[in-house]
């Protein structure tokens, strides 16, 4: 069995899984991403606890990690900048730990089991606190020097709100979950309490402006990746997937793509429950025996 933890910057969402990436049993804990990092640590380590042995742990997380697990900036949980996360974890479990970064386990997950099964090549995109993408091209997973695939940071309207990341105007800042939620809070919008989901069902002009404004930027930025990388499938997970948005977001992509590369691309919704803690399960399996993720078709093959 094998345990995947899935730290993002509101919850820590764990599960256990068997040797067929079934799910045996979930945990959800908060991240208390606006505490010290002794609180975050604490409650990561309480999760695994919670699930129970298993032989190997895998983490997925938002934000730069090399291959040691050491955590270089997360703009989501500023608390674990600077520190060595499989490290910390290992000393606290005594367990073999594999960490990578949150949306390419997501990517992971979804192209091996999920909606982006039996693609060639896939983009893998987030939208929850932050945003998050992973590339699997030519059916594997891309990094690059290490930290490829970051399209949320990709600037598409400078004259946007500033990310967590600094710059200002990048895809995160304008459709994020968080960036919903402030930017509707800087118009002075009437809901007390507001959250993406209250904000999206509101009747309240302010409101439908917040979400229509959302979803053309997330269009452009869309379009900008099926024109960069012509992708056969982009698979959109977290919270903010969850609302309703596809078909309109399907009919503002095809107001701004080149139309012989947007037919070709299919917009899917994630097919998992649970997939980047799933894909970080996944990771955790070639940890076992390897210092980084194997090449997914090999991965594949090791399973037939």
């Amino acid at each position: 069995m094998l345990t995947g933890l899935d730290i993002g910057g509101t919850s820590i969402k764990g599960v256990l899984v068997d040797s067929r990436f079934r799910i045996l049993k979930k945990v959800q804990l908060p991240t208390l991403a606006d505490q010290d990092k002794s609180s975050t640590l604490k409650n990561i380590v309480s999760a695994i606890k919670e699930l129970g042995r298993s032989d190997a742990i895998g983490i997925s997380i938002a934000g730069r990690v090399d291959k040691r697990g050491f955590m270089s900036f997360n703009p989501n949980i500023p608390g674990l900048n600077g520190v060595k996360i499989a490290g910390e974890i290992k000393k606290r479990t005594g367990m073999p730990i594999t960490v990578e970064n949150d949306a390419s386990c997501f990517a992971i997950a979804e192209h091996r089991i999920g909606s982006g099964k039996g693609s060639e090549n896939m983009i893998g995109l987030t939208i929850g606190t932050g945003i998050g993408s992973g590339l699997i091209i030519n059916g594997n997973l891309y990094k690059g020097n290490g930290n490829a695939g970051e399209l949320g940071h990709s600037v598409i309207d400078p004259s946007g709100p500033i990310c967590g990341c600094g710059k200002k105007g990048d895809l995160e800042s304008w459709c994020s979950g968080r960036s919903i939620t402030s930017r509707y809070l800087n118009a002075y919008g009437a809901i007390k309490d507001p959250d993406p989901i209250k904000i999206f069902y509101a009747k309240e002009k302010t409101a439908q402006r917040i979400i229509d404004e959302t979803i053309e930027k997330l269009a452009i930025g869309i379009t900008n990746m099926i024109a960069e990388f012509d992708p056969d499938t982009i698979v959109i997970g977290g919270g903010v997937s969850n609302l309703p948005i596809f078909g309109r977001l399907r009919r503002a992509i095809k107001k701004f793509a080149l139309k012989d590369l947007e037919i070709k691309t299919k917009i899917k919704k994630s097919g998992l429950m649970m997939p980047g803690s799933v894909g970080a399960a996944m990771v955790a399996s070639q940890g076992l025996t390897h210092n980084r993720p194997l090449p997914l078709r090999r991965m594949d093959r090791q399973d037939q």
